[in-house]
């Protein structure tokens, strides 16, 4: 892996550790949206959007620990390069 894709790999990563934490916030907004519904509709909605928004989240997770078993593997390639 050459610097570029590396450096770009880790921009990724970046991206994806920020998309992952701002997707948390919204989670925790919608909870305590949902602890205050007004009506029973309104709270099933807000579950329903928490849901949503960790089925996403955990989509999120999953593709970041990908980019981070990359960025290790060309870690230890670098390393043995090195060596």
């Amino acid at each position: 892996m050459n610097s570029k894709e590396f450096s770009e790999l880790l921009s990724e990563h970046k991206k994806m550790n920020r998309t992952i934490k701002y997707t948390e916030t919204l989670i925790d907004e919608q909870r305590q949206l949902q602890a205050n519904a007004e009506s029973r509709d309104d709270e099933k909605a807000y579950s329903n959007c928490i849901l949503r928004l960790q089925v996403t989240n955990s989509r999120y997770k999953s593709e970041n620990d990908d980019i981070e078993s990359k960025l290790i593997k060309a870690f230890q390639e670098a390393k043995n390069g090195n060596q």
